[in-house]
């Protein structure tokens, strides 16, 4: 009886050693060897046989089925050319890698690798295989010719897209690829995607109510969108078909920064036709288009390509903003697992600034420890540092036993007071502090609190019998004859606002005596010492920013971190004694011009620089946020 040998695949990212126990071990290759291959989503890739370095892969999802076109050579047989199908079923996997059930099997003695007559032409040629599937359908797809399978993403993908988005396999094939006598461990199948996506991001913008949609857009690529057309499994190349246009899949959830995310495929080789509006909005029936300038420019800028033609294994990311007087867009081409790309002149721009250049730390501090996070902690030490001998502790602190654990505090400055937790925010241990002229090095002004910033699930090592095993974050540290590393972080948030005008004309202000206020503002807040949130407190008001000693025109205050919800800049200017003119600019509307992320907050140890410019008719707004630098410190504690 001939012993029939498996064709054993698996979805692997590194190659499987052959483990047959039928295997010889002298090195020599036998037929009755295990032909073994692995396979992977190639992230981010275009369908092409050739592999990019640093490529990344993913496994299917678990029943994933796998349509495969195995081919080989056998010389003398009555059919020379072997040719057959099956059918893979992704089984229980890793992140990266799959096993695989094949349905028929297939065996190498199917292609004659036994064979004497076979050994100059079928062993050295090797094999072909080609694949295709649609990850997480549990039926391939049915494949008649693999050099033209017909593929439909459909005009309508309002109920998704996923079940149409092709993957494809087709960098294993004949002429020295994947021979028999030089097989080594196996060979991978890479399966990437053969199919181009589109995403549309949509924020209400000026005119919208409470900036949101009442209903839910309809978002329509245009007919320069093919839905149809025939792929090429053996090389990726794509035929084209229709172009009717697409009515766009709503994604469950939106980009950051927008109200509603749709998400479509295309056919590779469909064209931003130069001049051409793509894509079609109604926003609560206004009917908006977006033509195709920004996203041509996109991918020249991306690839170097002037075609305009999407490719597949491409993600092409669309960012809008819908106004009732006008429409403005920005664009990006990226590789299909990111996206990510700025709008274009949002109304209050926020510029990312290079950050603030920091400074070494090396003042005394307060040392506060607790055997629980939020609460008992207490001053039991100061912290002073010296050039010559580092940091010392007065008095030096000990381990009580290998048992306690500990959270450890710093806090800077050492007039800032711990109040205890029945007297404050949810009843833990807090510093009060309150909006305040800027004054570098003072409280609350520059507060500083550090606490060990330990990973979350890092848990202790101490093997002592009776010792608790716990997560060093929230249980704290045990007894350690290391450096307890303290990272520092600013509490306040610093705002700074400068005013500026027309240096003539009818448009310029005059600025002597202007008053900048915050509306809506919390002026104090608690800082938990424990987990270092800080908590506005008290009944919104006003505020007055500070002026700057050495500039007329310059406002610096330390601010609560808080929520900018409903919060205004007033500048009040007063010409004379009885003219005065008011404005007002929502700070919650101002966006970072890099993330396109609105500031819907103002954080600890961000410095947030306004720049307002005041005319006759008008005020207009940009900004810059910058953080401050993280301030490190270590200190000895011995057990």
């Amino acid at each position: 009886m001939r012993l029939k040998h498996y064709l054993y695949i698996t979805t692997l990212v590194l190659l499987t050693a052959c483990n047959n126990s039928d295997e010889l071990t002298d090195g020599t290759p036998r037929a009755n060897d295990a032909i073994q291959l692995s396979a992977g989503i190639v992230k981010g890739s275009h369908a092409v046989v050739t592999r990019a370095a640093g490529d990344t892969y993913q496994a299917l999802t678990v029943g994933t089925a796998i349509a495969l076109q195995v081919s080989g050579t056998w010389t003398g047989h009555t059919q020379e050319e072997v040719v057959k199908t099956t059918t893979a079923e992704a089984e229980l996997s890793t992140n990266t890698s799959n096993g695989l059930s094949l349905t028929p099997v297939l065996y190498w003695d199917d292609y004659g690798m036994a064979d004497p007559a076979n050994a100059t032409t079928g062993r050295t040629t090797g094999l072909t295989i080609y694949g295709a599937a649609v990850n997480g359908l549990t039926t391939a797809p049915a494949i008649s010719d693999y050099t033209a399978l017909v593929w439909d993403v459909n005009a309508d993908q309002t109920t998704g897209w996923s079940e149409k988005n092709l993957l494809i396999s087709n960098n294993v094939k004949a002429n020295n690829t994947y021979k028999f006598d030089a097989r080594g461990t196996g060979k991978q199948l890479e399966f990437r995607h053969a199919l181009s996506k589109v995403t549309v991001s949509l924020k209400a913008g000026e005119g919208f109510a409470d900036s949101k949609f009442v209903n839910d857009p309809t978002v329509t690529l245009l007919d320069w969108a093919h839905t149809n057309g025939t792929v090429n499994v053996t090389d990726g190349t794509v035929t084209l078909g229709n172009n009717t246009g697409v009515t766009m899949y709503q994604a469950a959830t939106a980009a950051t920064g927008y109200n509603v995310t749709k998400e479509a495929l295309v056919m590779p080789g469909s064209a931003f036709i130069k001049g051409a509006d793509i894509i079609r909005i109604n926003a609560d029936d206004n009917i908006y288009y977006v033509s195709s300038e920004k996203i041509r420019a996109a991918i020249n800028a991306a690839d170097h390509d002037t075609d305009d033609l999407t490719k597949a294994g491409k993600n092409y990311i669309i960012k809008v903003t819908v106004n009732k007087t006008a429409i403005q867009v920005s664009a990006t081409v990226v590789d299909w697992t990111t996206v990510e790309a700025a709008e274009e002149l949002p109304k209050i721009l926020v510029n990312n600034a290079y950050g603030d250049k920091g400074k070494s730390f090396d003042k005394a501090f307060d040392f506060y420890r607790s055997t629980s996070l939020n609460n008992g902690y207490s001053k039991d030490a100061e912290m002073s540092y010296a050039t010559a001998t580092g940091w010392t502790m007065t008095p030096q602190l000990y381990w009580p036993d290998h048992l306690t654990h500990y959270q450890f505090r710093g806090v800077w400055p050492t007039t800032a007071k711990v109040v205890d937790g029945e007297d404050a925010t949810m009843g833990m241990q807090v510093i009060k502090v309150n909006n305040v002229a800027y004054q570098e090095g003072t409280f609350p002004s520059d507060l500083l609190i550090a606490r060990p910033e330990i990973a979350e699930d890092a848990v202790c090592t101490n093997k002592e019998p009776g010792h608790t095993t716990t997560k060093l974050f929230e249980g704290g540290i045990c007894a350690t004859e290391g450096n307890i590393n303290l990272n520092f972080r600013y509490m306040m948030a610093q705002v700074e606002v400068n005013l500026i005008t027309a240096s003539s004309g009818d448009n310029q202000v005059n600025l002597t005596g202007a008053k900048v206020e915050l509306v809506n503002v919390k002026n104090t807040g608690d800082v938990t010492l424990g987990t270092r949130e800080v908590v506005p407190t008290g009944v919104a008001g006003e505020y007055v920013l500070d002026e700057d000693a050495n500039d007329a025109n310059k406002r610096l205050s330390a601010i609560v971190p808080q929520d900018l919800s409903d919060m205004k800049f007033r500048i009040t200017i007063t010409n004379g004694t009885d003219e005065t003119d008011v404005y007002y600019a929502d700070v919650a509307s101002i966006v970072d011009q890099t993330s396109n992320e609105k500031i819907t907050a103002w954080k600890s140890g961000e410095h947030y620089v306004y720049a307002l410019n005041l005319q006759k008719t008008k005020l207009t707004v940009s900004a810059t946020l910058t953080d401050w630098k993280k301030v490190n410190a270590s200190e000895n504690v011995w057990f």
